[in-house]
């Protein structure tokens, strides 16, 4: 099966290949992305790499590119993801400097292919407190806070709280039909 979703407005999601994987890094090793990660520091190429091959055999993962304007701009994990209750994690980041109003387009893809082509009943973000762009991302993708876990965080000798949000395929569906910029959900990409 391939997992990759693609919508009315010309934005897609497919799967990361190992011809991206320089770029990724790159971008994930810049500062603002850094900054927002569970892992702050660097990555090194032989540990990237070695991501890269397990993602290869792990079926409770899903990591995408999400293309815009046919360029890759960002990039999209699902994890934990569970078949048998349809729940799943999901992360994100958009290349360093995109353009404004990438990161809501590449929102919308994404939980396209979450709810149609993966078929949860629900996803789960969790955001740094020090994340704000993120906080408010995810409250106007319409997911709901759930919990904020104290301290639960560490990165050197500084905690921080992560906050808990999820989006059941319900909400969702019935967000989407008054969200007129919703893009249409095409099917999966040959």
């Amino acid at each position: 099966m391939s997992r990759a979703t693609r919508s009315d407005s010309g934005d897609s999601l497919r799967l990361l290949r190992e011809a991206d994987l320089e770029q990724v890094l790159a971008w994930r090793n810049t500062p603002e992305v850094r900054a927002v990660m569970y892992t702050s520091r660097e990555i090194d190429w032989a540990e990237h790499a070695a991501w890269f091959e397990r993602l290869q055999r792990d079926r409770s993962r899903c990591t995408c590119v999400f293309m815009a304007d046919g360029e890759p701009m960002g990039v999209v994990n699902f994890t934990h993801i569970d078949t048998m209750i349809g729940e799943a994690h999901w992360g994100f980041y958009v290349r360093p400097g995109a353009p404004k109003g990438i990161g809501i387009r590449l929102g919308r893809v994404a939980l396209a292919h979450a709810f149609e082509l993966l078929k949860l009943n629900r996803l789960i973000g969790e955001v740094l407190a020090s994340n704000e762009a993120s906080l408010r991302f995810h409250r106007k993708l319409g997911f709901e806070l759930e919990q904020i876990l104290g301290a639960h965080h560490r990165d050197g000798n500084t905690a921080q709280d992560v906050h808990v949000f999820s989006l059941a395929r319900a909400a969702w569906r019935r967000d989407r039909a008054t969200d007129k910029r919703a893009p249409a959900f095409l099917g999966e990409t040959p």
